[in-house]
């Protein structure tokens, strides 16, 4: 059964920062990342995608940059923050949290 984020602050959060723990990545590249690792159990709208990175970014848990792309364009980048980083190590959330509903902080 899939579900759409956004029911909970906490949820869309910690998915987001779970998402950005492997790496730095764009919009389309979180999407996909949270599609896969929920084994489509998750699938991440874009209103609640940008809201959740802005407040991310406004509690400084977060950052983002822009960078061309390779097929024309830029794309906006977004990456952990040191506090960010700590914040979902010491949530001990996982990905298997995710596909059993477990979401909150």
């Amino acid at each position: 059964m899939k579900k759409s984020i956004g029911s909970g602050r906490g949820s869309v959060y910690n998915i987001l920062l779970k998402a950005l723990q492997t790496g730095d990545k764009y919009g389309y590249e979180i999407c996909k990342e949270v599609e896969e690792k929920t084994n489509g159990v998750y699938i991440l709208k874009q209103p609640s995608l940008y809201s959740g990175l802005k407040r991310l970014e406004a509690r400084n848990e977060i950052s983002s940059y822009w960078r061309d792309s390779d097929l024309g364009g830029r794309r906006h980048y977004y990456s952990l923050t040191d506090a960010g980083r700590k914040r979902i190590e010491n949530s001990n959330f996982s990905w298997e949290d995710a596909r059993d509903g477990i979401v909150d902080s």
